[in-house]
């Protein structure tokens, strides 16, 4: 694998190295990646195969299993590693979707709210592989868009409550711009506008 490698999930996937601009993924094993990228485990590859190609039988699903992991290797990447049984992610490779939950849960913790928040915010945006229909990619894609939700609403409170009303202020715009049918943020930017308007 050549040096540290980020794979990007908001949006098409992409693999981005630090050596380079990076490279597309070949859409045979587009899929794969993602799922692996996703569980964060070792996959059993025939419970991964039929996950990923359920209209196929088991051995047509496993030769296509196969197929993507000799696609990939054949353009350069090996961001995958397997054996005979399982397959995973390489472990030192960076996962966007990884570190835009990490951020959220800090924040929901009660971290402290950065300047950085707002990049990670306008990276999550694009939503977790979006148009993707795959059943398995959809309850990943709630779960973080909830989570990155409630983390600029921590966000907002946070500095609202350290008085910091301007960017309060726009952390619950952007909130509410994002999800204009989300009470909560409502009820957040309202309190935000009362204690800017009192000011």
């Amino acid at each position: 694998m050549p040096g540290p490698t980020t794979l990007l999930l908001f949006g098409e996937p992409r693999l981005v190295f630090r050596e380079s601009d990076g490279c597309e993924i070949p859409a045979g094993g587009r899929r794969l990646i993602a799922y692996a990228a996703l569980h964060r485990c070792h996959l059993d590859r025939r419970h991964a195969a039929g996950t990923l190609w359920p209209a196929c039988d088991d051995v047509r699903a496993a030769g296509n299993l196969r197929s993507a992991l000799w696609r990939l290797r054949a353009a350069g990447i090996t961001v995958l590693e397997s054996d005979k049984r399982q397959v995973w992610l390489h472990p030192g490779v960076t996962v966007d979707a990884d570190q835009v939950a990490a951020w959220a849960l800090r924040l929901i913790g009660g971290g402290p709210a950065s300047d950085r928040d707002e990049a990670a915010w306008h990276r999550s945006r694009p939503g977790l592989l979006p148009g993707w229909p795959d059943e398995w990619v959809g309850p990943y894609r709630e779960r973080l868009r909830q989570r990155v939700l409630h983390a600029m609403e921590a966000r907002a409170s946070a500095l609202l409550t350290a008085g910091d009303l301007d960017r309060a202020l726009a952390a619950a715009r952007l909130l509410t711009a994002a999800e204009p049918r989300r009470a909560t943020a409502h009820r957040l930017l309202a309190a935000v506008s009362r204690a800017a308007a009192a000011r």
